[in-house]
This record gives C-alpha cells, structure tokens and sequence, in this order.
C-alpha cells in the first residue's frame, strides 16, 4: 500500500491522516508526505518518524518534504537524531 499523508489525491495512493491510525505495522511499501516538516511541530517529527517506520514493510521508503529537508537531511546522514 502506498500512502499519502498531504492533503488532495494523488494517483496510486491511498489518502490517510498523519497518525496513520487505521494502517497496520508492514502494511506500507511507500509514505509520501511532500510538506510533513512544514506541517507539525519539529518536536512531534521524531516521534512521527518512529511510528510511520513501523507501518513500512522491509524495504519501504518514506518520501520527506518541508522547507527544513535540507537541514533535516544532513542530521539523518550525520546520525545527529537519536533513535
């Protein structure tokens, strides 16, 4: 299952609201969420990031976006964030 968590629809994926609630752990091969940096709290990130790791399937991709990707990035390769 492919899931976008942005508003609107997009082709090929399935609309859900951030939690995830009603998605079961492994049910995901892709997460897309173009904007989420710009949408909650950098705060709630990393707790959102661990939960939405869950619902993915071995090999599954998570799609980031926000005004702060950059920034974000460089503390995901320079493993700056804690787990």
């Amino acid at each position: 299952m492919k899931i976008n968590v942005e508003n609107g629809d997009i082709e090929g994926y399935v609309s859900k609201e951030i939690s995830l609630e009603d998605v079961h752990d492994s049910q995901c091969t892709e997460i897309l969420a173009p904007q989420i940096v710009n949408r909650i709290h950098y705060t709630q990130l990393q707790d959102t990031l661990k939960h939405w790791l869950q619902k993915l399937r071995i090999g599954g991709t998570v799609i980031l976006g926000g005004y702060d990707a950059v920034e974000f990035s460089k503390n995901v390769i320079n493993y700056s964030l804690s787990r």
